[in-house]
């Protein structure tokens, strides 16, 4: 895995604390987690992390919404 895509994602990880257990990474910066032949993909990194966040009601999402700004993320 390029080190930049690396370092990337373990920045957005420490950013949400203890939401990380609801999060699940995905997009270019991933890619390299399941590719075992560094040859076989051609990846490009964008500098951007996409993830999804988990939540099990509406309320919750404006409550996880909330959170993020509060550490930082924005839309």
């Amino acid at each position: 895995m390029p080190i930049k895509s690396l370092e990337l994602l373990e920045t957005v990880a420490l950013g949400f604390g203890d939401l990380l257990k609801k999060v699940v990474f995905l997009g270019g910066p991933t890619l390299d987690l399941y590719v075992s032949n560094s040859a076989a993909v051609q990846n490009r990194t964008t500098g951007e992390i996409d993830c999804i966040l988990g939540s099990l009601a509406l309320p919750d999402s404006a409550t996880c919404e909330q959170l993020l700004f509060e550490r930082g993320f924005h839309k």
